[in-house]
């Protein structure tokens, strides 16, 4: 017998029986909120070090950035996968199975968080000097880099943690998670770059010690016994075709955030190279621009968690009706966010940018960027939404084809292409020509799955009655 869930009073018969509006906002709104908090992780850090570190701080620590984004993609891989196959079980009132999956997942953390302390111990140069850092800026970088990589262990453990809790419709111990973790980023970051004038090196102790602060409080929330899983019940297992399993469904947000990296590493590397004046400039201001985009897209990331776990759950109920309504109104609210917030950007660039520098080079290259870079920011909602469904209804290879087509179809050679024949101010078209393309995709691929799901949805409905 399914038993209620106290926290925003989400059931699994509520999942199945709901208004959709009402419920994507029930899941959605306190996830967004959280995310928007969690993303002033980077927005703080970028803040203190423009302010008290100055351009060559933050054109180092955004260099790095797209290493920390594959650590934050890897966190995301597993955790992703597992929050869907989790939720799948809870649908079918599995329960046994979704801790045989949980164990799985966090001893393929505790073993990749080794891996990659020892890596970054090994390849500590290599690894900057592929992100385009450069002399210049290596110091910084390093003083950054290596301490946040080697608490790996917490982003990844910290990444399953919110994701199970997510599963479970936890919303308000989600919540609480990321209000701490995000205030008390803001209090160590005034201290150790402000007052102890610890550099960028502070920065990443802060993040440090609040992403601990998160996972022991996270555990601590987790460690009651539920219908679905207990913290208690964990063990070491290393069943390979488990972790398949959850792996094939996450990997579509592995590309993505892979992708995303390879992105910026071009970016860098092709602004470093150029024979612009002020390139640091520009490296910045594509840092700061960078920061502005994750800021935004946290909450179409909410939006379309939420997509997952109610597809995941209404599909593992045999519920496909409900499946298909529940996607196009996720499709619908994510771009509806993505159109006001391509508004404010468009209509107020430069106050928002005056947020991280006054500066008169900042602001000027960083609104060239804005301008192009978002224009058709509203269809990547519907992308996000398509590729969510194919996660939560377990077609991995379709999620992975659209997540991989946006990136390495899409984007990439559209950028290349643009470089090598246009000046770098044209590089951002490659974004708008993206969005369109990549809408276009997914709406058919989903279009045409939904047209075979939807007569099984009625089928089983005529063998009840």
């Amino acid at each position: 017998m399914r038993q209620e869930n106290p926290e925003h009073k989400l059931t699994p018969s509520s999942l199945e029986s709901e208004k959709l509006r009402n419920l994507y906002v029930k899941i959605a709104l306190p996830m967004a909120f959280g995310m928007v908090l969690s993303g002033l992780y980077n927005m703080v850090d970028a803040y203190f070090i423009a302010q008290y570190v100055g351009d060559i701080g933050f054109a180092a620590v955004s260099a790095i950035f797209p290493l920390q984004m594959l650590v934050i993609a890897l966190g995301a891989f597993i955790s992703n996968g597992v929050s869907i196959v989790v939720s799948q079980y809870w649908g079918a009132g599995q329960n046994s199975k979704a801790q045989t999956v949980i164990n799985n997942a966090f001893t393929l953390v505790l073993l990749l968080s080794i891996v990659l302390a020892i890596l970054v111990l090994s390849a500590t140069s290599p690894l900057l000097r592929s992100s385009g850092v450069t002399d210049l800026l290596f110091d910084d970088a390093r003083a950054y880099f290596i301490p946040v990589t080697m608490g790996a262990v917490l982003v990844l453990s910290l990444s399953l943690i919110t994701d199970l809790l997510r599963a479970q419709t936890k919303m308000q111990s989600l919540l609480l998670i990321i209000i701490l973790g995000a205030v008390s980023n803001v209090i160590l970051d005034y201290l150790f770059i402000a007052v102890f004038n610890f550099g960028v090196s502070g920065a990443a102790y802060a993040t440090i010690i609040c992403q601990l602060m998160g996972l022991l409080l996270g555990i601590r929330l987790l460690n009651n016994p539920t219908p679905l899983l207990s913290i208690e019940k964990l063990s070491f297992a290393l069943n390979f075709g488990i972790i398949n399993k959850f792996l094939s469904i996450g990997m579509p947000v592995f590309i993505s955030y892979f992708g995303a990296a390879v992105v910026m590493v071009f970016i860098n590397t092709r602004i470093s190279q150029s024979d612009l004046i002020g390139s640091t400039q520009w490296l910045a201001a594509y840092g700061i621009v960078s920061r502005i985009n994750i800021f935004l897209i946290l909450p179409l990331i909410a939006i379309s968690h939420a997509s997952q776990t109610i597809i995941a759950h209404n599909y593992g109920a045999k519920n496909f009706l409900r499946v298909k309504n529940a996607a196009i109104t996720g499709a619908f609210m994510a771009s509806s966010y993505l159109a006001v917030m391509t508004l404010c950007l468009q209509v107020f660039p430069r106050q928002i940018i005056t947020v991280f520098s006054p500066q008169e080079s900042l602001l000027a290259n960083s609104e060239t960027i804005i301008g192009t870079m978002f224009m058709l920011l509203p269809l990547a909602g519907v992308s996000a939404i398509c590729i969510a469904f194919f996660q939560a209804t377990g077609r991995a290879k379709k999620a992975m084809l659209l997540s991989s087509a946006q990136i390495y179809v899409f984007l990439l050679p559209a950028m290349i292409f643009i470089s090598a024949k246009f000046e770098l101010s044209a590089l951002w078209y490659a974004f708008p020509l993206t969005h369109v393309l990549s809408a276009l995709l997914a709406i058919s691929l989903v279009w045409t799955h939904l047209h075979r799901l939807i007569p099984q949805s009625l089928g089983s409905m005529e063998e009840k009655a």
